[in-house]
Order: structure tokens, then sequence, then C-alpha cells
């Protein structure tokens, strides 16, 4: 395994826009396939890898694009997903609206 991303289900997602159309599909043993030309996919990427070293290997010198890379580790079956299914908070950057009000106990009011 060359990447493990974390993914949640899209109809689980606070906050969600009707814009969101999900990044992955969940196959046997965890392997994933990026959305490609579907029109919507039931796993979002929630933010977080995990790489190894070797998916760097070839890197050019420079910026460079993790999704360029896990395609590449798709394409060779070494792309893998976990399913985080607790509460996930879709919150954009600088747009206070979007934060969610929550009590101390973390339960939206």
């Amino acid at each position: 395994m060359e990447a493990l991303l974390l993914l949640h289900p899209i109809h689980k997602i606070i906050g969600r826009e009707a814009s969101v159309r999900g990044d992955y599909f969940v196959e046997a043993g965890g392997l994933l396939r990026h959305r490609g030309l579907a029109q919507l996919t039931p796993f979002v990427f929630a933010g977080i890898s995990v790489c190894d070293e070797r998916i760097f290997r070839d890197c050019p010198h420079g910026p460079i694009s993790l999704l360029d890379l896990w395609h590449q580790a798709e394409a060779v079956k070494q792309l893998r997903g976990i399913v985080h299914d607790g509460g996930w908070y879709r919150v954009h950057m600088g747009h206070r609206a979007s934060v969610p009000c929550m009590d101390r106990t973390g339960i939206l009011l």
C-alpha cells in the first residue's frame, strides 16, 4: 500500500452542499477507485492521508499534486481507504458561518 486515505460517507456529512459529489468508491479489500466521470460517489476524502515514502520516489522537484500520486497508486492497486463513520462537518476555510454551533458535548444546537 502506497497511500491510505480517510474517507467519510457522503450521506452523513453535516453541512454538505449539493455540489459535493464525492471522491471515491471503495472496492473489495479497501481498494479505492476515483470517481472519474461518475455523478455521485458514496465517499468523500476527509482530508487525512498516510503515504509510504515510495509514492514520492519519482516525484519531480517542486510543487506536486497528491491527487496525481494517488491516481498513480490506484493504477497499481496501491491506494486504499478507511471509512470514518462518526460525525464529520464540512467546513470551508474563511467562512465562519460554515462552522456549526455546538454545545460543550459536541452536540449540534
